[in-house]
């Protein structure tokens, strides 16, 4: 994930993120991240992650091997009656 540029309003994203959003620069660029995943998600035809936190694992493997990872956890975890 490339800088951010801040909003005119603040001189870093870091601080815009904890002045609008009381987030770190990490966390927000997480759940940027998390966004991304789940577009690229909607592409297929798959459920999707319902939280941010089933999605940030996704960001390992490349965008298109982003479905086939999410399927594969999905299979395990109805294996594991999750």
């Amino acid at each position: 994930m490339g800088s951010i540029p801040p909003p005119e309003s603040h001189t870093t994203f870091e601080a815009y993120c904890k002045e609008r959003w009381a987030w770190s620069r990490v966390r927000a660029h997480q759940l940027i991240e998390s966004a991304e995943i789940t577009e690229t998600l909607t592409t297929v035809n798959t459920t999707l992650p319902t939280t941010e936190r089933q999605a940030r694992p996704l960001a390992k493997p490349p965008a298109d091997a982003q479905p086939a990872a999410w399927d594969r956890a999905n299979e395990l975890a109805e294996e594991e009656g999750r």
